[in-house]
């Protein structure tokens, strides 16, 4: 039996990233000007310790199955696999939106109100533009880049995957600091984590690669 050992240091990266991450997006105002260092450090941190992004075995990996050709019949199916599995993370989100209104209606209330502030065009276009492009680049570039990597690395043990999958998630749930997202994100992140064939993304490539 495979015993289970923990690596502090990179456990300490996986858990460290979301903080560091919040810190920076309430120490600066801007949440543009936070956005754009953000994707900077990130960039930055690739290029000098590139192995932060990486889950160990990629390079092995990499080299030992090369560069395959897809066929666009393929591509054709993973395509429509990506929308299907889209939309129905969207009917599993608003079932869970659902219920929390069904038991908790104020909470759905100012979490709507957050909503509605966030995406009014009253904000301005850069805002706006922060809101739904730059900010899902962060967050994943930090939580899928470097915490889901780390996690990754941290356990060596017969379900590392699933606890990375796990710890990753619950991480970005708890990002976010609301009940509502928490309840939702955490679930529908640790799905979409997975490969169609149950494995983490990043066991067969990196964030970068």
């Amino acid at each position: 039996m495979k015993k289970c050992h923990i690596n502090l240091r990179e456990l300490g990266i996986a858990s460290l990233a979301p903080i560091c991450i919040t810190f920076v997006q309430g120490l600066i105002p801007s949440s543009l000007v936070s956005c754009v260092i953000i994707i900077i450090l990130c960039g930055y941190i690739h290029h000098v310790y590139s192995w932060v992004f990486t889950t160990g075995d990629n390079r092995n990996n990499k080299n030992r199955t090369g560069t395959r050709s897809l066929s666009f019949l393929f591509c054709f199916c993973i395509f429509i696999l990506i929308v299907i599995t889209g939309l129905s993370l969207q009917f599993f989100s608003t079932g869970i939106l659902n219920a929390i209104e069904l038991h908790r209606p104020e909470l759905l209330g100012s979490y709507r109100d957050m909503v509605r502030s966030s995406f009014s065009l009253n904000n301005g276009i850069f805002r706006v533009t922060t809101v739904m492009l730059l900010a899902p680049v962060c967050e994943e570039l930090v939580f899928r880049g470097i915490s889901l990597s780390s996690s990754r690395r941290a356990f060596t043990c017969r379900h590392s995957d699933a606890i990375a999958i796990l710890l990753s998630a619950l991480l970005f749930a708890l990002y976010h600091g609301n009940l509502v997202q928490f309840c939702y994100a955490l679930p529908m992140e640790s799905f979409s984590r997975c490969s169609p064939h149950g494995r983490l993304p990043c066991c067969h490539r990196s964030f970068f690669t």
